[in-house]
Parts: structure tokens; C-alpha cells; sequence
């Protein structure tokens, strides 16, 4: 009767050792962004994260305390591996595969004005310029630079302006262009590029906008 109530113990403790809560999570689920850090929340059960380690073979991971940051190398797989330090040895948790792709184009703005929408004249001279960022809502706080544009404004069919601008932010003659807009008017940002994270220009989608 001992012998089986030992037995059932060890069964027990073995079984409870076994789903020992261990989770890695990213921003995205299975996927990190090549160029940016990545956080990576990780969770061993009853440990501290002093004793909670992670190694990867893309890249590097960076730890403050009890959050870490993921910078891959290279596009593709990778495999994040968890350890656990245990009587001063190292003992292998759980391996992850994330799979590391290319930041998304950037999108360009004006003020919060959804693409195509109408706006009035005086909302739209209001805004310092044209910003650039992520669509999407992937939580990547990175603005990009605007370094130049095109803009097109047409009434009644007929273009009545048409010129290249340098830099992200309109001038004196730019608002006074959008003041005189008429209702019906139509204003167009083509040819906009966005200096990338190496000083490379991108080019984004046009923005078009009607005068209300």
C-alpha cells in the first residue's frame, strides 16, 4: 500500500512539472519586424526573472529587468529559446519560432483626414504639413520623415496650381493656396517620398482630398 501511494506521489508531482506554465509573447503573434526592437513579454511560473534567461540564432535579445527586446539580423525564421538558471545550471524551457519580415510601407497624412474624404479649406490650412507612419494600429511608434511632394489643386476641371515642394511642412504660399480654394475643389499630394530608416527615399501612396 506504500509503495502504490509513493507511486501515485511521484505520478502526481512529475504531472505538475510538466504543465509548468512557461509563455513568450510578441507584438504580433508568430511575427517580429526586421529594423526595430521588439518586446517580448515572457512568463516562466514560479520563477523570478532573475533566473529566466533567452537566447536566439537571429539576432540578439536585450533584457531590463523583467522585459526584453528582440532585434533580428536577418529576414526569416527565428528560434527564441528559454532558460531557466536551477542550482547553478542552465536548463532548456521551451523554443519559439518567429518569423522575422520587412517593416510595413509607410502611409502618408494630413492631419487625421482619411484619404478621398472632404474637408473644408480652413481645417485643411490648419495643418503644419504631411506626416508619415504605420497604418494599421501595429503599435510601432516610428515616424518617418516626408522630404518631398507634389501637389495639384483643380477646380471646375481645370488645373489651378500645380508645383514640387521640399521638406514635410506647408509654407506661407501653400495655405494661402487653400484658402482660396472654392467649394468642390480637389487636391491632390503625388510624388511623396519618405526618407527610410538609411536615408532611402520611399515612395508612398498619393493623398487626395475634396474642399467641402
Amino acid at each position: 500500500m506504500r509503495l502504490v501511494l509513493l507511486g501515485l506521489i511521484l505520478q502526481h508531482s512529475l504531472f505538475l512539472s510538466a504543465q509548468q506554465t512557461v509563455m513568450a509573447k510578441g507584438r504580433q503573434q508568430n511575427t517580429f519586424y526586421l529594423e526595430i526592437d521588439n518586446p517580448v513579454d515572457v512568463l516562466v511560473e514560479g520563477y523570478k526573472c532573475s533566473s529566466i534567461f533567452l537566447t536566439t540564432d537571429n539576432g540578439k535579445i536585450e533584457r531590463d529587468e523583467c522585459y526584453y527586446n528582440y532585434h533580428a539580423a536577418n529576414l526569416g525564421s527565428a528560434h527564441i529559446t528559454i532558460y531557466k538558471k536551477e542550482k547553478g545550471k542552465s536548463v532548456k524551457l521551451k523554443t519559439y519560432e518567429w518569423f522575422v519580415i520587412p517593416l510595413p510601407k509607410p502611409v502618408a497624412q494630413v492631419g487625421g483626414f482619411q484619404n478621398g474624404s472632404h474637408v473644408s479649406k480652413g481645417a485643411l490650412s490648419a495643418q503644419p504639413g504631411i506626416a508619415a507612419g504605420f497604418a494599421g494600429g501595429l503599435g510601432i511608434d516610428r515616424p518617418y520623415e516626408v522630404s518631398n511632394y507634389f501637389i495639384t489643386i483643380i477646380e471646375d476641371s481645370t488645373i489651378k496650381f500645380a508645383g514640387h515642394f521640399e521638406g514635410a511642412l506647408f509654407n506661407d504660399k501653400i495655405r494661402e493656396l487653400f484658402k482660396a480654394m472654392k467649394q468642390g475643389a480637389v487636391v491632390s499630394f503625388t510624388n511623396i517620398q519618405v526618407r527610410g530608416s538609411v536615408g532611402e527615399l520611399i515612395k508612398v501612396t498619393p493623398l487626395e482630398y475634396t474642399i467641402e
